[in-house]
């Protein structure tokens, strides 16, 4: 293959990967369900239990994370396994997600998925919220 041939594949592949990327940045529509209620996630691991922090969309496999405010902890909302028949969010919060750049902090009832390990991304869904602040003024990084 010739120099150009491979530049010109490698670009076509480049852009894929954007794009793919790019809808993946959304992907908190994914996660909205219609199915089970959170708390009834066949895979629950104990107790729901309230969190106060900062909802916001990362980059990475996981894209909305939790961060529990006044720690260095991050919960990844959605479900490792995939399971996408349950809500994972609420109506309210689900439809405050307005773009990749939206922040919203308040008091979230987290039910966990997962196990909680230190040094590990704990997963589960959120089943409900209170004292909701919700900003879009997070600026994209150049």
């Amino acid at each position: 293959m010739h120099k150009a041939e491979f530049m010109k594949r490698l670009l076509i592949a480049f852009l894929f990967i954007s794009i793919l990327s790019s809808i993946n940045v959304y992907a908190v529509n994914d996660i909205k369900g219609n199915k089970i209620p959170c708390n009834k996630h066949p895979r629950i691991k104990g107790s729901c239990y309230w969190v106060h922090g900062r909802l916001s969309n990362y980059n990475g496999g996981i894209t909305l994370r939790l961060w529990k405010i006044g720690t260095k902890r991050m919960l990844g909302i959605g479900d490792p396994e995939g399971n996408d028949n349950c809500r994972f969010l609420p109506d309210e919060v689900y439809k405050s997600m307005t773009s990749f750049y939206t922040d919203i902090y308040g008091d979230f009832l987290f039910c966990p998925i997962t196990a909680e390990e230190p040094g590990v991304m704990q997963f589960g869904c959120i089943q409900a919220t209170k004292n909701l602040v919700v900003k879009n003024d997070r600026k994209p990084a150049n």
